[in-house]
């Protein structure tokens, strides 16, 4: 041991510092994009289209989408931006206790070409008729999901017109 030098060893120094910033750095980007995917399915005010309370009460309504109305009723009431797509490429279904919501935009020039899909599902509540689910589309592209809390529930497939406002 006489004669070397010890050099300090600082935990800085690991090659593993770089490999974890950039895991962090990736998880820190991924939670970003999740947050923004979530944003996009929040309730939202329907005259400024902006998401309506802070995200754990966005994330409460989607888990839980019956409210109370003013009169004491209960209903189902989702909101979904569905600014990026005309009507007519929107497609809204229940199949059994699911509610499928469907749109497809294509778009094609000589020198470019547009495609977007969306997709999403939901499970009705307990209590909340299939039959009964109507939807409407507001003019800035939101698209309304509504039925009142009611009885029996059948599995036939049926297509939900869309109204529009």
């Amino acid at each position: 041991m006489a004669g070397r030098a010890l050099i300090p060893f600082l935990a800085e120094d690991l090659y593993f510092d770089d490999i974890f910033d950039e895991i962090n750095r990736d998880a820190m980007r991924m939670q970003h994009d999740m947050r923004n995917a979530m944003m996009r399915l929040a309730p939202r005010d329907p005259i400024s289209a902006r998401p309506i309370g802070s995200l754990q009460q966005q994330l409460a309504h989607l888990r839980q989408p019956v409210n109370t109305k003013p009169d004491g009723s209960k209903a189902l009431d989702l909101k979904l931006d569905v600014s990026n797509y005309k009507p007519e490429e929107i497609d809204i279904r229940t199949v059994g206790r699911d509610v499928c919501v469907h749109a497809k935009h294509e778009e094609k020039t000589d020198n470019s070409s547009v495609y977007q899909e969306f997709t999403r599902k939901f499970t009705l509540p307990e209590g909340v008729d299939p039959n009964a689910v109507t939807s409407s589309l507001s003019k800035d592209g939101i698209l309304s999901i509504s039925g009142p809390v009611a009885g029996a529930l059948e599995d036939a497939p049926r297509n939900i017109p869309i109204e529009k406002k």
